[in-house]
């Protein structure tokens, strides 16, 4: 699930073809699950 959802945005696509990150980065509990503990860990 979560390769999926990263996957899902390139941000190497040239600026003319450019697009935000997906909604569900922000949407997605497993997502935020996944973010906060790869950027907290247990540090926090």
């Amino acid at each position: 699930m979560i390769d999926k959802l990263i996957n899902a945005y390139d941000p190497h696509l040239p600026l003319r073809q450019a697009v935000t990150p997906p909604r569900a980065w922000n949407t997605d509990e497993t997502f935020t699950k996944f973010e906060n503990d790869a950027i907290f860990g247990e540090n926090w």
